[in-house]
């Protein structure tokens, strides 16, 4: 099912410096069909190119890491993800994940530890911003009805000043 998915994006994708095309083949990998030694490549390809979007990049490719066993590759990349930001609250659960598959030692359970709070923190966050949006949004869409109405108030009453 996945790889009749994937093998229509390949072909549209004329050659590796087709960035967008990378990331999509990189993820349909990921998600569609389990093929993750691949998915990896064309994830390497995409972060070789140093784009905007290369955190999230690392942030698949450790994920990737992590379920193919790879935790010392996968915390690597998890962890250059969270020097550079807090927005990927998934980067401080896997990295939490990989620490304790990775290690037994009393730290190794701490880190781990701080990741998973440090992730529902940041998951909190993200929910909390997202609630203000909508009502910033509520809020405009409000403004600008009451903006329509005193426009048309403004216009009748114009219209009726002429009539007098």
């Amino acid at each position: 099912m996945g790889e009749t998915k994937i093998n229509t994006i390949i072909p549209a994708c004329k050659n590796d410096s087709d960035l967008l095309c990378l990331i999509s083949i990189g993820t349909s990998l990921h998600v569609l069909s389990d093929n993750f030694p691949k998915a990896i490549e064309k994830l390497n390809t995409s972060i070789s190119k140093k784009h905007s979007s290369a955190l999230s990049d690392y942030l698949r490719r450790g994920m990737l890491y992590y379920k193919m066993g790879q935790y010392q590759s996968a915390l690597a990349d998890l962890s250059q993800v969270i020097s550079q930001t807090r927005q990927f609250p998934s980067a401080y659960l896997y990295r939490g994940k990989t620490l304790l598959k990775q290690s037994s030692a009393d730290y190794a359970y701490s880190l781990a530890q701080e990741d998973f709070q440090n992730a529902v923190k940041y998951l909190k966050t993200a929910e909390v911003d997202y609630q203000l949006s909508r009502i910033l949004l509520h809020q405009i869409d409000a403004l600008a009805l009451d903006k329509q109405k005193n426009k048309n108030r403004i216009t009748s009453f114009k219209q009726n000043y002429k009539k007098h």
